[in-house]
């Protein structure tokens, strides 16, 4: 059998990932990558993944930060506007 160092590197590979060769190579060469971006994504053994969750965590907090803020700006003007009709039907009372 004539050796062929691609079709054995892919095999070794399959044998770490604990998986087997099917018959459709490009199925299992997918199954490898698949399993290497699962690895990849896990923030247990991946830094990369872990700063995307701690980024990730930080972005959603600022922009919680930023919409309460932009929700006191919007609620301070009601109030102001709220002080203004009171205070304009006041004076209009005490035109009377």
């Amino acid at each position: 059998m004539e050796k062929n160092p691609w079709r054995d590197a892919v095999d070794d590979m399959l044998v770490t990932c604990h998986e087997v060769a099917g018959d459709d190579p490009r199925e299992s060469i997918n199954r490898l990558i698949n399993w290497h971006v699962t690895i990849s994504l896990d923030p247990a053994v991946s830094s990369a993944a872990q700063e995307l969750i701690v980024r990730g965590k930080e972005e959603a907090l600022n922009e919680s930060i930023k919409m309460l803020e932009e929700l006191h700006e919007r609620r301070k003007h009601m109030d102001n506007y709220a002080l203004y009709f009171a205070n304009l039907l006041r004076d209009r009372k005490n035109a009377r």
